[in-house]
């Protein structure tokens, strides 16, 4: 018997149709988890093999590549059942089967292509899915309706956050460039006041003089 798990993966990745789709894929998952059981030790013994000597318990590994197994099986399954539309067609199929239901075995009995036959069929389908795709772009439009303004808003607050960053920076370019200035003004004030000393340092003190020439005269 299926586990309700395996059941419930497959059913969340193919929408179904009808019962006789439901059951069809029910009596394959059905078979699907009889694989293990299916599986004998001996066709498995060369991987075993490889095995020994070393810590792996034998009958653990043996069942874990069973369920390996079977895990890729059944994702092979529903990547064939996806990609060939296999849903869709055995809706077709049966919905062919009954239509034609008591009518005496012919092929084509209609005349018509397989085409033009399933066309109708087809054309429903389409039309749920556009209906679908329809309604979605209307959900879609509202959540666009919804945060548009959140983002219009965040916008305007990253452009204001831009401006006055550029005007922060150019602020910080005018004053390293006053600072710069005064620096070099406080460098050649230090460089004329030096002068300055050194010029009074270096020059003839009058009143030394004075006292000098007293000393003479006396």
């Amino acid at each position: 018997m299926a586990t309700q798990s395996t059941k419930e993966n497959v059913k969340n990745k193919n929408e179904i149709f009808n019962p006789e789709v439901q059951a069809i894929k029910e009596e394959f998952i059905k078979l699907h988890d009889m694989i293990p059981e299916l599986i004998s030790d001996d066709a498995l013994k060369p991987l075993v093999d490889m095995i020994k000597g070393t810590d792996i318990d034998p009958v653990h590994f043996r069942n874990d590549l069973k369920l390996k197994i079977k895990k890729g099986l059944l994702e092979d399954y529903e990547t064939l059942w996806r990609e060939s539309n296999m849903e869709v067609n055995l809706h077709m199929l049966n919905s062919m089967k009954k239509q034609f239901e008591g009518q005496p075995p012919a092929w084509r009995p209609t005349g018509k292509t397989p085409e033009e036959q399933v066309r109708p069929i087809e054309h429903a389908i389409n039309k749920k899915k556009l209906a679908y795709m329809e309604q979605l772009n209307k959900e879609l439009q509202v959540e666009l309706a919804t945060i548009m303004p959140e983002v219009e808003a965040n916008r305007d607050l990253m452009r204001s956050v831009l401006m006055q960053r550029s005007s922060t920076l150019q602020q910080l370019q005018n004053q390293n460039a006053y600072f710069q200035k005064i620096s070099e003004d406080v460098k050649r004030l230090k460089r004329k006041v030096s002068e300055k000393i050194m010029e009074v340092t270096l020059a003839p003190n009058p009143y030394l003089k004075h006292l000098d020439n007293k000393e003479d005269e006396s």
